[in-house]
């Protein structure tokens, strides 16, 4: 779909799911943007959303599964914090920020909730050990984001950005 506004030319085009729209002059073709994201990174998208809020109760139900208490879940809460926590949110694209708080958010809840349903927790003590289990959580899988962070600066710096 092409239409004229004074010296412009605008153009249309739908590629795939992609919507890119283009405005020429008489001087030759500027490409004024692209929206739209394709269906696979979409579906990554949703993948690492999708698996940061459901890896707290996967996380909770496999340790009970193995029988895990006390020290040994302690070491397994800080290894989901660094491994899978990190690669959910690499899945989520656009969304890694998201899916980063959604998932240590989502661990720490699971495991309030766990010990509320055992009744070893007070309800007074839970909002200080749900922060505790969120600053754990944002601590042990904060190296993703600190190294997306530290990329982008490098790249400032370059003059890439």
């Amino acid at each position: 779909m092409a239409t004229t506004d004074g010296p412009y030319t605008k153009t249309t085009e739908q590629l795939g799911s992609i919507l890119v729209l283009e405005a020429s002059d008489r001087r030759g073709l500027i490409t004024m943007a692209k929206l739209g994201i394709e269906p696979l990174k979409r579906r990554h998208e949703w993948i690492g959303i999708a698996g940061a809020v459901i890896i707290g109760p996967i996380f909770v139900i496999m340790g009970n599964g193995l029988g895990l208490l006390f020290a040994v879940a302690a070491i397994a809460y800080c290894f989901v914090c660094l491994v899978f926590i990190p690669i959910l949110s690499l899945l989520a694209g656009r969304f890694i920020y998201v899916a980063w708080q959604l998932a240590v958010f989502s661990m720490a809840l699971s495991v309030i909730v766990e010990n509320v349903w055992i009744r070893a927790m007070r309800p007074g003590e839970i909002p200080s050990v749900l922060f505790d289990f969120w600053a754990i959580g944002s601590i042990f899988s904060s190296p993703l984001p600190i190294f997306i962070l530290a990329a982008l600066w490098y790249r400032k710096i370059k003059g890439d950005l």
